[in-house]
């Protein structure tokens, strides 16, 4: 995967899953916890 961050960029996070609203919920906050510090501190 490529990512290309600019000062204005935003992340959306979305999980499409089989389980649980608890654990797709806990798989987006993972993920969210690693892209947070590749984004712009703005």
């Amino acid at each position: 995967m490529w990512l290309e961050v600019k000062p204005n960029s935003r992340a959306l996070v979305l999980v499409s899953s089989g389980s649980d609203t608890a654990t797709a919920c806990a798989q987006v906050e993972a993920i969210a916890e690693k892209v947070e510090p590749l984004l712009p501190k703005n």
